[in-house]
């Protein structure tokens, strides 16, 4: 089974927090009055409910809506989990090609997209390492 894992950065403390994620409507809007604006939060959860009906604290973490990004079920060459936003370093098998761009979803697929308009579909034709964030470091790992 594919892994839906999601990370962001939590409003109060600004750390990265991993887990399942929730746009969420704060109120529930009147079925009558049109005129009401829909409030939102992102939220992503950390822990969930255990088994045999013991209680279990459920840590909810309120996130930007910026900094949200989904694991791609991929894993780059020191085993480190790749998101949605990450910095990547790839080079082909062959080591002919070698670039830095970002992963983003397009099109139905996550693709690196390289600063100069070129987008890379092909995950297993490349090693990746990933270097850095779109957040964390949006000035300074781009060329």
């Amino acid at each position: 089974m594919r892994e839906n894992l999601f990370r962001g950065i939590n409003v109060k403390n600004n750390r990265w927090v991993h887990g399942g994620y929730h746009h969420h409507e704060k109120k529930t809007s009147c079925v009558i009055e049109f005129n009401d604006e829909v409030e939102y939060s992102d939220i992503i959860m950390c822990s969930g409910f255990s088994d045999w009906n013991m209680a279990k604290p459920i840590d909810l973490y309120e996130v930007f809506p910026h900094s949200v990004g989904q694991y791609i079920g991929i894993r780059d060459i020191n085993g480190v989990k790749i998101y949605e936003g990450d910095i990547l370093l790839a080079e082909s098998r062959d080591s002919s090609i070698r670039f830095r761009g970002v992963v983003v979803f397009s099109e139905a697929s996550f693709v690196i997209n390289q600063s100069n308009g070129m987008v890379h579909y092909r995950w297993r034709d490349y090693e990746c390492e990933v270097i850095g964030n779109v957040i964390d470091n949006h000035d300074s790992l781009l060329l």
